[in-house]
């Protein structure tokens, strides 16, 4: 059986490399889930996200107390002399 597609070069090197590319990103696309479950990747991301928003709620918070609270100087104003 002798395969006369495969001796010439350009076209043994196209079926080789589009193979292999078709190969590796279906390794890719399987290992990725279990890359992302060993290091908790999506767990970390949930943090994050829940970090996220708890810091804005926070800020927004600060914000409404410095908003409201009166303008006082009195801690910028020089010393008084005794």
């Amino acid at each position: 059986m002798d395969f006369e597609i495969f001796k010439t070069g350009i076209l043994s090197v196209l079926i080789i490399g589009g193979s292999s590319v078709i190969f590796s990103a279906a390794i890719w696309l399987i290992m990725r889930p279990v890359v992302c479950w060993y290091f908790k990747i999506n767990k970390r991301i949930e943090l994050l996200y829940e970090i996220r928003d708890l810091l804005k709620k926070q800020s927004l918070n600060q914000k409404s107390i410095i908003t409201s609270l009166p303008e006082d100087n009195s801690r910028w104003a020089p010393p008084k002399k005794i």
